[in-house]
């Protein structure tokens, strides 16, 4: 009697496990449910008990499968999707649940072999096996989606994902061997052993996403730095406008006057010298993306206050699938470096070109440049005299460039240092 106890406590906690493991794997294909929170607990744990009452009632595997078949499929249709997207999560839920109750029943030498008899077999430890091994498949499926969605995944939260189950099972067995345990005590010690797993994933999502937060914050304060920038460079113009039309008036009268007594020599001369004092105002770069707009007249405005005669051309929609963190690091690289590079050349010209066709974006930037050292990995040595703080703008492009899958090409022919970026947007 108290064997039963024990069992039916160590399966109806195994079971709640592995309802969260559920949660966890529709969260990973769906981002809101069709009801309200109260109303989406209320439907796993009728998913829990719709798979926990067959199996302990019944003890016959084809139940067990149908009921949770059926489970997966409901629960899957409770979020907001197409009926084609939630039929394929819920498949996918379940194949992944049989994948791994059959991996770690055929571990402990145990495979069902017939759907229809009634199942008498009851492995303690296989059952709180299983619902951890389900634990770190989902966690594993859950970073690839958040990679593939373009967040960045640190090092120590894959050691973690990887690390915590598997470290969990080594303390599981290590007590579950101590005979000494009454059954009270191993119960206590599982619904413990499930939680700290919950608790420790639990925080450190939760400080994932403080840094999420944190890194939308620093992008919206940039986006806010740049936009400050634009509206001083527009504000700057159209004072530049205002005096330019102030005095306006006054050479036209100046002019007329020369003409009026003939001194047509003095008429050209003055002309002239208008022509070479007005400061011609413009926008260095239009394109529909205010953004990219922002971001590369700040840069092309600081190129030609330091004597860079810059000619972009820029094709690009109004709205691209790219965080604006990561095109300022792209283009401030692209542009410092070779503002670095012309600043002492007597030909102090960069040409940029950038634009988009499909899904491919292009940035193409070329300078004059002197000879470049390069290091042992092949990369090129700074010219800059703080060697710790720079060298670091094509590492940073890299970067953005395997990020987003692209490519970057670097040409240094016939005293032109090029660099190609493709990225897929």
């Amino acid at each position: 009697m108290r064997e039963m106890r024990l069992e039916i406590f160590i399966t109806i906690i195994a079971d709640a496990f592995q309802t969260y493991c559920q949660y966890l794997m529709m969260k990973c294909f769906f981002d809101r449910c069709k009801f309200s929170p109260k109303v989406e607990f209320i439907c796993y744990c009728i998913s829990m008990l719709m798979t926990t009452i067959p199996h302990m009632l019944f003890r016959r595997l084809i139940l067990t499968v149908l009921f949770s078949l059926i489970t997966y499929l409901a629960i899957a249709f409770i979020y907001k999707g197409s009926v084609r997207k939630s039929i394929f999560v819920g498949l996918f839920s379940y194949v992944t649940m049989v994948f791994t109750e059959s991996m770690v029943a055929a571990s402990f030498g145990y495979l069902y072999s017939n759907f229809f008899t009634k199942q008498n077999y009851f492995s303690l430890f296989g059952t709180v096996c299983l619902p951890i091994v389900e634990y770190l498949l989902i966690r594993i499926i859950q970073n690839l989606k958040n990679l593939k969605a373009g967040q960045d995944i640190p090092i120590s939260y894959w050691l973690v994902t990887i690390g915590l189950p598997p470290f969990s099972l080594t303390l599981y067995i290590l007590f579950y061997k101590q005979l000494q345990w009454n059954k009270a005590e191993l119960v206590i010690f599982v619904v413990i052993f499930f939680v700290l797993n919950i608790l420790v994933f639990y925080l450190y999502d939760k400080q994932m996403q403080f840094y999420r937060i944190e890194n939308e914050k620093n992008i919206l304060e940039l986006q806010n730095e740049y936009q400050l920038n634009q509206l001083k460079l527009v504000n700057e113009m159209g004072e530049k406008a205002r005096e330019q039309r102030h005095d306006f008036l006054r050479h036209v009268s100046m002019i007329s006057r020369l003409i009026g007594e003939k001194r047509y020599e003095e008429v050209e001369s003055y002309i002239a010298e208008v022509r070479q004092n007005i400061e011609v105002v413009h926008k260095y770069v239009d394109s529909s993306n205010e953004c990219i707009d922002s971001i590369l007249n700040y840069k092309i405005q600081e190129a030609i206050g330091k004597g860079i005669d810059f000619d972009a051309t820029v094709k690009v929609p109004k709205d691209m699938n790219f965080s604006l963190y990561d095109m300022n690091v792209l283009l401030s690289n692209l542009i410092d470096n070779s503002i670095e590079a012309v600043s002492s050349m007597e030909e102090k010209r960069i040409t940029f070109h950038m634009y988009l066709i499909k899904n491919k974006l292009y940035i193409e930037i070329s300078n004059p440049y002197k000879q470049i050292e390069k290091n042992r990995d092949g990369s090129f040595k700074t010219t800059k005299k703080d060697k710790r703080s720079h060298g670091y703008g094509l590492k940073n492009v890299n970067n953005i460039a395997s990020k987003y899958e692209g490519v970057i090409k670097i040409d240094t022919q016939f005293n032109v240092f090029k660099v190609v970026v493709c990225l897929f947007i």
